[in-house]
């Protein structure tokens, strides 16, 4: 090893042109890595949609769901499925195990099995999707009428709808682009049911005549002498008018009966179930899905530059607001990263100047550059984008990745000082501390590796944080071995007297240092005692802190989503009016610096981890789109806070939920409280339901108490008498079909405008949908072609729908959910607590359920205990990393034993900065444990050299060689603590900007740092000194 440390330490060529490709390909790199707001993890979950026009939930539940369910069940590899069934259509979602190694033969039979299940409705159709989650909306905007201006819906449509196509075509980065607000067109024909009576017409009369004249065919070859033409049959509407003049019957004595004769026309669109708003203001929606492997930033210009380039397109009447803009988040962070990374390494520059010369110094801050660039190479050999966790390890590693070098160079410059040669004092520097360097270095590795092995959703979201610091830290031991010396060789080789002129006081504080250890020494006993004190007090605020600990920071959130409900039977025309007044205390709350947009859905609410929406006429949802969390003051949950209770103070009516939640920004683990029951029979779930819901309101802190129990809307259930339909030759489909015709509609024909298929649907005037009486009256044809009248062969009674069904595993379920209130110390584990103890013998009361949690209480669960597991495998890999270091026993655990009370430095900077402990907190204090014991290596190495020089040292010798040892290796262990520390603390106290996905790791490691340094000057020499008075360690003594 000392041959290649010579090589590189004389081969200047050699290591210019390995530190210029470094930079070359970094650079490069630099620019061309794909920037995202959150990696890209795979989740191993399918979509499975089931589509059954015309079924109830029931239906849905008995004829497709519960045999889907079957199949799912004999399927190996499957974690949990669940399904939300709705009117029309059921939404399942199947999550794959964890440890399965072999994804895609599971998913495989997953699509086989569904698509090829035996007994399902002829008119049901499945379709299975893998989720994608490269493939995600990245940038929305709104097209909205202007303020004192007029537009008509054509108007707005037509607009959105060519914005729409031109978009997708010209703008390459993006895949698809989502519109919701908008509808087709769609040409009404509005059939007036008096009228129908009165001529003794049909639906399918009225259907048949417009598809039947509405033809264009090709009627074979017409074969003349010498030539053959094509036959074709014209009988194509021109303009939409002509269908006025279409004959639905005509009679001997030439009377003719036309559909403008029972029916009106009209030109507009399909009728919506949902309303869309603005800022209030009726729009459309644009929302911009990025190709899989496309970067954010670049999608989100592209489509910028495109809208700034065609802004004179956009009519004088209409405007385009921005609603949400997903590079904000990433450039904000960026933009924190590169002003805290500055700051950061001009204050390690400073610290390595005051301790070293100047020469080296601004060597081993160069190594700052090429280690971080080193690690961007690897970065985009691996596929890992800039985004909020591998920017967030890009600031930890900041002060860590100069350790390596700050050993080096500062026991290089202690050989200059002793007038050593250039070259044998770069070999020697490099040799003598490359067993310590390389210990500490796999020591750090050692606490970052095992959260690898953290798995479920949070530990696919950190994934790529332990990865950039292990490959920062492999690089940067290479580069302090092998890049450094040489640099430091050639710079000071013609340099034969090594001044050390304004470093006399360092020599003074050096002799101070001593003086002041071999008086703790002296008190060993008494020094422990204290810090095992403090370490006892720091457990017991410890555990106070773990019982508040949150799965993610608590004020990273940037958006804000307000649900509302109507009672049943209200409209869509009243849950919008009512609506208007929730959209004007949010707009009244939250500042124009700190609002980007407010989106409004009028029935429709987006349901979360489900992927999907459900749709009822009393439901509404505003969403509040906020400015990144660095760019305002208030945080989501304080302006949560002011619209709650400016909602309360308004007594807005009309409504019989109002919920205010935060959208957890990065993984969605669900809601603060959510609580599952599961059970067969849905009466006794609902009263069970009822009765957590009733507990969780008397615990103080908890608000927003929700749950996904909808009962639906009435149903008018049509029922046959079977004796009179034989009489009169009438079967089920014919009734059917008629009532569809009626009430939904039958498309009839269609026709060719602008490139677009415009349909003509028949169906009832609105005015007489309203009407039972015109239902009972339908005119229903029989197997001769008479018609009969419904209510002759129908009974006709009314009930209420199961709304939504929700399955877990197969079983029905209802989810309570609820938000703990900002500020107040309770945590989603007591109200876990309180709920294990309330309802332990929940089937006492309510037979046949069973309590499930989930939401963070859930992934709080799974991700403490692998956490847990983590860091025991960590403590023990880096014992025995230490033990092939000092080949002995004891003075591993000698080294370890600090690493308990560099908890007493983080724990009370959560305290001092007011933050809850979180999973990144967490993930920052397993990373100290193998950060702390970096200083402890190298003093224990040379204390272990001085004594072993010094044979048989009694044991007052002993006592002085540990503080020598202590004593020369205070200039290393202050400079690696230090620059750590000033690397790490612009990110801390937010100089150059903050942000909370970062804060709660660079705070754990710079004040568990900060205090473990004065342990390992003052504790660990006490801690020898008492091993040795036990004789646990052993050096011959006279």
């Amino acid at each position: 090893m000392k041959r290649i440390i010579e090589y590189f330490a004389k081969n200047r060529m050699a290591v210019f042109i390995i530190v210029v490709m470094i930079i070359l390909f970094g650079i490069v790199r630099l620019f061309t890595l794909k920037q995202e707001v959150t990696p890209s993890a795979e989740f191993n979950r399918l979509i499975i949609n089931v589509s059954y026009p015309g079924a109830s939930p029931v239906d849905i539940e008995n004829d497709v769901i519960l045999p889907l369910e079957e199949k799912l069940k004999a399927i190996t590899g499957i974690d949990t499925y669940t399904a939300t069934i709705v009117e029309n259509t059921a939404m399942m979602m199947v999550e794959l195990e964890e440890s399965l190694s072999d994804t895609r033969t599971v998913k495989d039979e997953i699509f086989r099995k569904m698509n090829n299940t035996a007994g399902l409705p002829s008119d049901a159709e499945i379709t299975v999707i893998e989720m994608n989650p490269k493939l995600m909306s990245v940038y929305t905007i709104g097209i909205r009428v202007k303020e004192n201006k007029t537009a008509t819906t054509k108007e707005l449509y037509n607009y959105a709808e060519a914005l729409h196509d031109d978009l997708l075509k010209k703008v390459n980065e993006v895949a698809e682009i989502n519109m919701n607000g908008y509808q087709d067109p769609e040409i009404h024909i509005y059939v007036n049911p008096e009228k129908m009576n009165k001529y003794y017409i049909s639906f399918d009369d009225i259907v048949n005549s417009i598809r039947n004249r509405n033809l264009r065919s090709t009627g074979g070859t017409l074969k003349e002498e010498g030539s053959e033409s094509t036959i074709i049959t014209i009988g194509e509407f021109k303009k939409v008018s002509d269908a006025q003049s279409v004959i639905i019957r005509s009679s001997y004595d030439n009377k003719r009966i036309f559909i403008k004769d029972i029916a009106a026309i009209e030109d507009s669109f399909e009728e919506s179930s949902v309303l869309v708003r603005v800022n209030k203001t009726p729009s459309v929606i644009l929302s911009f899905v990025k190709k899989e492997n496309a970067d954010v930033i670049k999608t989100i210009e592209a489509v910028k530059n495109y809208l700034k380039k065609n802004q004179g397109s956009v009519p004088v009447n209409l405007e385009i607001n921005e609603i949400q803009d997903n590079s904000q988040s990433i450039r904000a962070l960026v933009g924190v990263v590169k002003s805290n990374a500055l700051l950061g390494i001009i204050l390690i520059f400073i610290s390595l100047v005051i301790f070293l010369d100047k020469r080296s110094a601004i060597w081993v801050a160069f190594g700052i550059v090429i280690t971080v660039l080193g690690t961007i190479i690897y970065m985009s050999g691996t596929d890992i984008s800039f985004n909020m966790i591998s920017l967030a390890a890009m600031v930890t590693i900041l002060g860590m990745i100069v350790d390596n070098g700050i050993v080096v160079s500062e026991n290089i410059y202690s050989y200059r000082l002793k007038g050593i040669p250039a070259l044998e004092a770069a070999s020697r520097g490099v040799v003598e501390v490359l067993g310590p360097i390389s210990s500490s270095t796999f020591t750090t590795v050692a606490a970052f590796f095992p959260i690898l092995m953290i798995g479920g959703m949070m530990g696919k979201f950190i994934r790529q944080f332990p990865l950039i610091v292990i490959s920062s830290l492999l690089i940067s031991i290479l580069q302090a071995v092998l890049i450094l010396p040489n640099q430091i060789y050639n710079s000071s080789v013609k340099r034969t007297n090594i001044k050390t002129a304004g470093k006399d006081w360092y020599n003074k504080m050096a002799e101070g240092f001593a003086n002041i250890l071999r008086s703790f020494m002296k008190r060993r006993y008494i020094v422990l005692s204290f810090f095992i004190f403090l370490l006892v007090l720091t457990m017991f605020i410890s555990m106070q802190s773990m019982r508040g600990f949150r799965l993610m920071p608590s004020n990273a959130s940037d958006t804000i989503r307000i649900k509302l409900e109507a009672p049943e039977k209200t409209s869509l025309e009243t849950t919008s009016a009512r609506t208007l007044a929730v959209e004007n205390a949010v707009m009244d709350i939250v500042q124009s610096n700190e609002l980007m947009a407010e989106q409004t859905m009028i029935g429709k609410q987006l349901q979360g981890r489900d992927m999907g929406a459900e749709i009822h006429p009393n439901w509404a949802q505003v969403t509040v789109y906020l400015v990144p969390v660095t760019e305002r003051k208030r945080t989501a949950k304080e302006i949560i806070t002011a619209i709650r209770q400016e909602i309360e103070k308004r007594n807005i009516k009309g409504f019989t939920s109002i919920v205010v939640e935060e959208v957890q920004f990065g993984p969605d683990a669900g809601k603060a409280i959510e609580v599952k029951l599961a059970g067969k029979n849905s009466d006794v779930l609902k009263k069970a339901g009822d009765d957590v819901k009733q507990f969780l309101s008397t615990i103080d802190g908890v608000v927003s108490i929700d749950d996904d129990l909808n009962f639906g809307k009435e149903e008018i259930i049509i029922g046959f008498k079977y004796d009179v339909m034989s009489r009169y030759n009438l079967n089920v489909a014919a009734v059917a079909q008629t009532v569809r015709s009626a009430y939904a509609g039958s498309i009839a024909s269609s026709i060719l405008r602008d490139g677009d298929t415009v349909n003509f649907r028949v169906q009832l005037a609105p005015e007489y949908t309203r009407d039972l009486k015109v239902l009972e009256n339908l005119l229903v044809p029989n197997t001769t072609g008479r018609l009969i009248h419904l209510k002759e062969a129908a009974a006709i009674t009314r009930q209420v729908n199961a709304g939504t069904i929700r399955h877990t595993d197969g079983d029905r379920t209802i989810t309570i959910e609820a938000d703990l209130k900002p500020g107040n110390r309770i945590t989603p584990q007591m109200v876990m607590r309180e709920i294990m103890k309330k309802y332990r013998d929940i089937n006492k009361n309510y037979p046949g359920v069973s309590l499930l949690f989930g939401g963070e209480i859930e992934e709080t669960s799974k991700s403490l205990k692998q956490i847990g597991i983590a860091f025991l495998i960590a403590l023990l890999a880096i014992y025995l990393v230490l033990i092939l270091q000092f080949n002995h026993i004891i003075q591993p655990f000698i080294v370890l034993s600090i690493i308990p009370f560099g908890l007493i430095g983080a724990v009370f900077a959560f305290k001092l900065h007011g933050m809850t402990l979180s999973f990144m907190g967490i993930i920052g204090i397993i990373g100290l444990s193998g950060v702390v014991v970096n200083n402890g290596i190298i003093m224990v190495d040379l204390i272990n050299r001085i004594i072993g020089e010094n044979k048989n040292s009694t044991k007052e010798e002993i006592f002085e060689e540990i503080i020598t040892g202590a004593k020369l290796r205070l200039r290393p262990i202050l400079l690696t603590s230090i620059t750590t520390i000033v690397g790490l603390l612009p990110t801390v106290y937010g100089i150059g900007g903050s942000s909370d996905m970062v804060t709660p790791i660079v705070t754990a490691l710079a004040y568990g740092l900060m205090f473990t340094t004065l342990l390992t000057l003052v504790l660990l020499p006490c801690i020898l000194m008492i091993a040795v008075d036990l004789g646990l360690l052993k050096f011959s003594q006279k």
